[in-house]
C-alpha cells in the first residue's frame, strides 16, 4: 500500500498541538466530577455536563471568572455542599501524566518538530506543572485561562496560527474532544480525535510522521508500563 498521501501531508507538518487532560494526562476533570457525583448520590453524566457548562458559563476557563464563582455555581445548581477544597482535590489528584505520551513528545522534538500544549484549563494547569514539571518538555503552552479564549471558539485556532506565523496545513492538533478537532479542521488544521495511545501511534505512522520502528518502540514502552493481570 502506498503512503504517498501520508508522506505528502507529513512534509507540510512542522508543529504539533496536544490537549492536556484526556491526551497527555488522564482526564482528571471528568473523573473527579464523576467521583464527586458518586459521593453525593448525583447522576454522574448529568453532574459532569452541568459542571462542564459551569466552567464556561462562569468564564472561569477563560480567566474572566473566579474559581469561587465556579464552585458556587455548581453548589447552587446541584445541591451539593462540599467545600471548594474537597472538590478541587478530587479533580487535581486525578490528572496523571501519561509517560508514554511524554515519550512521544520527546521523540517528535528530536525529529525537529515543534510540540506545544493547547488546553482548555484554568489556573490548575500551572499548579499541575508545579507538581509534575511537564511544561519544560514543550516548546509553548497555550492555555485558555491565559489566552482568554477556549476551544469552543473557532477563532482561537486562527489566533494561534497567526501567533505562530504558520499555515494551517503545517499544524497537527490532537484532542479527545471531537468538537474541538472539528473546529480545528474548519480552519484547515490537520486534527486527530484521540481515543487511545496505540491508535494515535498507528495514525501518526500512517501519516509517515513516525517510522514503524519508532511506533514499535513507543508501543513497547506503553506495554511495559501496563499492569500485568
Amino acid at each position: 500500500m502506498s503512503h504517498s498521501y501520508g508522506d505528502q501531508r507529513a512534509k507540510q507538518i512542522t508543529t504539533f498541538l496536544f490537549d492536556y487532560g484526556g491526551v497527555l494526562a488522564d482526564e482528571g476533570f471528568r473523573e473527579g466530577l464523576f467521583a464527586i457525583a458518586r459521593m453525593c448520590d448525583q447522576n454522574e453524566r448529568h453532574f459532569f455536563e452541568m459542571a462542564t457548562e459551569a466552567v464556561y458559563e462562569t468564564r472561569y476557563v477563560t480567566g474572566h471568572g473566579s474559581e469561587r464563582l465556579f464552585w458556587d455555581f455548581i453548589r447552587n445548581n446541584s445541591g451539593i455542599t462540599l467545600s471548594d477544597e474537597i472538590m478541587r482535590n478530587h479533580i487535581i489528584s486525578r490528572f496523571t501524566l501519561r509517560m508514554p505520551m511524554l515519550g512521544l513528545v520527546k521523540m517528535l522534538r528530536s525529529k525537529g518538530y515543534k510540540v506545544m500544549i493547547l488546553s482548555d484549563q484554568t489556573n490548575w494547569l500551572k499548579e499541575l506543572d508545579e507538581r509534575d514539571h511537564f511544561f519544560e518538555a514543550f516548546d509553548l503552552i497555550f492555555n485558555s485561562y491565559d489566552v482568554g479564549k477556549a476551544k469552543r471558539d473557532v477563532s482561537l485556532f486562527k489566533d494561534i496560527l497567526s501567533k505562530l506565523g504558520l499555515a494551517p496545513e503545517e499544524v497537527l492538533f490532537v484532542d479527545d474532544n471531537a468538537g474541538h478537532t472539528r473546529r480545528a479542521k474548519l480552519v484547515g488544521i490537520n486534527a486527530i480525535t484521540f481515543t487511545d495511545i496505540p491508535i494515535l501511534l498507528m495514525e501518526l505512522r500512517s501519516m509517515a510522521l513516525i517510522t514503524e520502528t519508532e511506533r514499535c518502540s513507543l508501543a513497547a514502552a506503553l506495554d511495559a508500563q501496563s499492569p500485568v493481570h
